[in-house]
């Protein structure tokens, strides 16, 4: 996960025992400095803000939400039977998943509430969008016995709802979410569902940037779907080409 500024990111550094066994260790590569710092936190990374990170790890065998700074101080556990973490830009809130439901949470663990009940919710972070007036999610929809997946975009201070449609979520960047619909197709759809795009191949996977240059071809393809999208001013490619440039 990237960090809003885009300088740092935050991984799961897997480590190898002498046992034979792997153990997993929150980890903070910081691209500006050149230097990788562990935690030092037994666990897997969640979400990451310019000075927080949020992780899952076991305690007494339950899983947990925690938060820490990069350092691996400052060091609060939020949370059990969590999973599915994430933070807000400025690292003040944190988003988590305990069983069907999608909690919001300060920082220092007061004011826990509940945002979302749903037993159809799919198990993947929840996240931040808007300026993180909103919280995005997928669940399930659909006739009974049927597994169509849906990415919803749910205002925090209101608990408006929006259908932003059918497709697994892949990534938020700003106003802009990306939904991916299998079979090579992702699309860019703004928070408010009034514009979207179907991303070109080499600009698929977690993008990080700018989206408002994106613009669509001419024409159509005339059957009711998304048309294509292409860059304009500046080529969406890579977060890395972005930062090159």
């Amino acid at each position: 996960m990237w960090s809003p500024d885009g300088t740092k990111i935050g991984f799961s550094d897997l480590k190898f025992d002498t046992d034979g066994g792997v153990t997993s260790i929150v980890t903070i590569a910081d691209l500006v400095a050149g230097t990788v710092v562990s935690t030092g936190i037994r666990g897997h990374t969640g979400g990451i803000s310019n000075e927080y990170v949020t992780f899952t790890f076991v305690k007494g065998m339950t899983n947990w939400v925690g938060v820490a700074r990069h350092d691996g101080s400052n060091r609060v556990d939020l949370a059990f039977h969590a999973d599915s973490s994430s933070l807000s830009s400025d690292g003040s809130q944190v988003l988590f998943r305990v069983f069907d439901t999608i909690n919001i949470i300060n920082r220092d663990g007061s004011g826990r509430r509940t945002l979302i009940q749903d037993p159809r919710i799919e198990p993947q972070n929840s996240l931040f969008a808007g300026g993180d007036r909103y919280v995005v999610y997928q669940a399930h929809r659909g006739d009974p016995g049927r597994k169509d997946l849906f990415v919803f975009a749910r205002r925090i201070d209101t608990g408006e709802e929006t259908n932003l449609g059918q497709g697994g979520l892949q990534d938020v960047v700003g106003d802009w979410v990306v939904i991916d619909r299998g079979g090579e197709r992702q699309f860019a759809v703004s928070l408010d569902n009034e514009t979207r795009f179907e991303l070109p191949w080499r600009e698929r996977g977690w993008a990080h940037g700018d989206l408002s240059t994106l613009a669509p071809s001419e024409g159509g393809e005339g059957d009711g779907e998304p048309r294509a999208v292409y860059a304009t001013g500046k080529a969406l490619t890579t977060w890395a080409r972005l930062k090159a440039r």
